[in-house]
């Protein structure tokens, strides 16, 4: 297939020797400013992947550069794009300037991706769908055998000391910093023995006798003779066979994890802005190598050195692409949409490093040098949490993760009797790496995630049956999954907590049925706010009432008995307007201070009595919660005094 020459990239280069389909980070993503040869500026966001990638501007308009230099309104025209000639925030926009969704469109019905991966791996009758789902023994350490690589016409910038902090470092920022932190500790990346430099530090700087291959957007054979070539050149510091730890003849990925940082730059960053020369980070395999009598498997990870675009100071490339790519050679898949023909999603966001959660940051440093952790899922998989595995009604607190006390966090794990079909729920906080999602939510309050896994799926491809889909918790108040339509840049109030959405159930939006439509009856309940430890009711098998509830309860009344201001009173809670209500809640002060299960659609159902006794001298604010399948409804609140 011949590349298009516009920012629509598309890599389809034969494939010759393993198989494995690559598996890259997605774009950065985030909107910047663009500038036109003459001077004019126009904001613009790079979107996809290694696979599919383009320039997208305010208004969803896809751009796409001339030979010129100049930012077109990109137009179809059969099986590629091309400029129209109406220049961006330079001539009006054409009435047919391509729009996202068309070009999504047009990508499905031309089986662009298809053919792209299938050029790649011809002699497997369809590319290979990824990393197995068999949960992976990752063992406790890594080593990772970094190997720095100079060009003809390029040298790197940055020092072999400045590489080795970057991924063996101690503190925040790195690689080895990061796993140590999102496992608990339970595993530790260290540099691979060489004996180049300072010998140990893991680090091998080789130099290759030809130019840049200037990749750019395409993952192909040059990239694999790029790890060919280094490993050969690094072969006389390394003795491979010291790696060979079970003695069978072969270093695999578990035993050596290898690495080339390539100088140049890093396209996943600029897109069709990056300096060239540039490559995408990406994971994939160059097929096997013979050395120190060992087959030595070359699975590997590439990223360019630098990241840089117009309008801003290059620097060493963050970390968030490194651990994102180390996550593949753990196992794990993308869990953005890797599928544009599907629709376009955006996966899980940027609520796991496995998708856009690579590129968050924190406070006013680089993207991608604050990455958030894995989803609930992905550290379920790989060991590092141990769920606890919910089969009956209960009460549990989930704790986020604290970098003080990793060993506390938890998640919870509940079945559906639909095979390969379960939910995870996690507290998400702002703390450690997870300080990420402060910037990247816009505004989003921490609390519950739900995590809705189908491991009959092989990745998040199919917007409508993803391996793990986060439960959105404004869905509901939307009326449309923010993720699943890309919505970037606004509020992302995902997680469930008091203020936000305290309900998840088999009627609400988004609900807990199966993808095949099963009524799993099962609800959540998260009981308070964001919080390091917060509270979570978990139902099975439906309500603990009749069942016959039609709709969100009716909204409770509250009162009280304490005229006096005693220390001695009641609450009441009453449901004059409906009756369908199987718990209530009660707050004092926001706090939880009691719940109660309800029969629906019965008497019982239509109030309720809260007595305090001995209460100190104060102000107590009360609201109440209605709750069933169907949602919650919230009480107005009262004021008790108390003398």
């Amino acid at each position: 297939m011949k590349k298009l020459t516009c920012s629509l990239i598309i890599s389809g280069l034969a494939y010759f020797g393993t198989a494995s389909v690559s598996l890259g980070v997605p774009a950065y993503g985030g909107t910047e400013v663009y500038k036109q040869p003459t001077g004019e500026t126009f904001q613009a966001a790079l979107q996809g992947d290694e696979w599919l990638n383009w320039t997208k501007g305010m208004d969803d308009e896809v751009l796409v550069r001339d030979e010129n230099g100049f930012w077109n309104y990109a137009e179809i025209d059969g099986i590629k794009l091309k400029p129209s000639g109406a220049k961006v925030n330079i001539d009006p926009q054409p009435a047919q300037a391509l729009k996202q969704e068309q070009l999504m469109e047009w990508a499905k019905e031309q089986q662009i991706v298809e053919k792209i991966k299938s050029n790649v791996a011809p002699f497997l009758g369809e590319p290979d769908p990824g990393p197995s789902l068999a949960p992976i023994n990752t063992g406790s350490s890594r080593k990772l055998l970094v190997m720095l690589v100079e060009f003809a016409d390029i040298g790197m910038k940055y020092s072999d000391s400045e590489w080795n902090d970057r991924f063996f470092g101690n503190k925040e920022g790195t690689v080895k910093h990061y796993y140590k932190e999102v496992s608990a500790g339970k595993m530790t990346i260290g540099p691979a023995a060489e004996s180049y430099g300072t010998a140990g530090d893991g680090i091998v700087r080789v130099k290759l006798g030809y130019p840049h291959p200037n990749t750019k957007g395409d993952i192909g054979e040059a990239n694999k003779k790029i790890v060919r070539d280094a490993i050969a050149a690094a072969d006389p510091y390394v003795n491979f066979a010291s790696f060979d730890t079970n003695n069978d003849g072969k270093v695999t990925r578990d035993e050596l994890f290898l690495v080339t940082v390539t100088a140049g730059y890093e396209t996943a960053y600029g897109g069709d802005q990056t300096p060239r020369p540039s490559l995408w980070a990406h994971r994939w395999s160059a097929g096997t190598w013979q050395g120190d009598g060992k087959t030595v498997n070359l699975e590997y990870i590439q990223q360019g050195e630098i990241h840089g675009r117009p309008g801003s100071a290059d620097h060493m490339a963050t970390m968030g692409v490194l651990v994102h790519e180390i996550g593949h050679l753990f196992g794990l898949p993308d869990l953005y949409d890797s599928e544009p023909r599907n629709g376009e999603s955006m996966g899980i966001g940027p609520h796991s490093l496995m998708a856009g959660g690579s590129w968050t940051s924190y406070g006013n440093n680089h993207s991608g040098s604050t990455p958030v952790h894995m989803d609930a899922w992905s550290k379920y998989q790989l060991g590092w949490v141990k769920p606890t595995e919910v089969n009956a009604n209960g009460s549990f607190t989930l704790n986020s993760f604290q970098p003080s006390n990793p060993n506390a966090y938890n998640v919870v794990k509940i079945n559906t009797s639909t095979p390969g079909q379960f939910f995870l729920l996690e507290n998400r906080g702002f703390t450690g790496y997870d300080r990420g999602l402060e910037k990247a939510l816009n505004g989003g309050k921490p609390g519950v995630a739900i995590w809705h896994v189908d491991e009959t799926q092989k990745g998040n491809g199919d917007v409508n049956r993803k391996l793990v889909d986060l439960e959105e918790a404004n869905e509901g108040t939307l009326g449309y999954s923010q993720l699943d339509t890309n919505k970037k840049g606004v509020k992302y109030d995902h997680y469930y907590a008091s203020g936000v959405n305290t309900s998840f159930g088999p009627k609400t939006k988004p609900s807990s049925t199966t993808y095949e439509g099963v009524d799993t009856k099962i609800s959540v309940n998260v009981n308070s706010p964001g919080s390091s430890a917060m509270k979570v009711g978990v139902k099975i098998g439906g309500t603990t009432g009749s069942g016959k509830a039609t709709s969100v309860p009716g909204s409770p009344s509250l009162n009280h008995n304490n005229w006096s201001n005693e220390k001695d009173y009641a609450i009441t809670m009453d449901m004059w307007w409906g009756n369908n209500g199987d718990q209530w809640r009660l707050y004092e002060n926001d706090t939880l201070v009691h719940e109660e299960e309800l029969t629906d659609n019965s008497s019982q159902a239509q109030n309720a009595v809260k007595t305090f006794t001995n209460q100190k001298p104060g102000t107590y604010i009360y609201t109440a919660e209605l709750i069933n399948s169907f949602g919650t409804t919230k009480s107005s609140p009262i004021t008790v005094r108390v003398k």
